[in-house]
């Protein structure tokens, strides 16, 4: 069995996270698991949002405290760190598609980056 939509958000950018993420699959019997990111958290997407934000206040308000907070190197350097790890359960790493529009060029190129992490 495959959750194929974990967001590792909430929690440090290491493989004792990426762990629990692990353990917590084999105890509910999954055979995989995706692990993935909202684009908009990294610093590098930020820029691509500025329609979205224009929609409303409140959207932009909270696009910039959630937005932005994270580097793209830490989340390649993680998935290669993954990678290069054995853990008890298949992970795949992934980037999450949710992105407007005039972003989503952006994803064959980011989804690369992941693949040759």
């Amino acid at each position: 069995m495959v959750d194929g939509h974990i967001h590792i958000e909430r929690g440090r950018y290491t493989l004792e996270w990426i762990g629990r993420f692990a353990d917590e699959g084999l105890e509910h019997g999954l055979d995989e698991i995706w692990l993935l990111e909202h684009c908009y958290r990294f610093r590098e997407f930020v820029p691509m949002y500025d329609s979205v934000c224009a929609y409303s206040g409140y959207v932009n308000q909270w696009f910039h405290r959630q937005a932005g907070v994270l580097g793209l190197d830490d989340y390649l350097r993680l998935i290669h760190d993954v990678r290069e790890n054995a853990f008890p359960i298949k992970i795949i790493t992934v980037s999450d598609a949710h992105c407007p529009e005039d972003v989503g060029w952006k994803i064959p190129e980011l989804n690369r980056l992941i693949a040759e992490a």
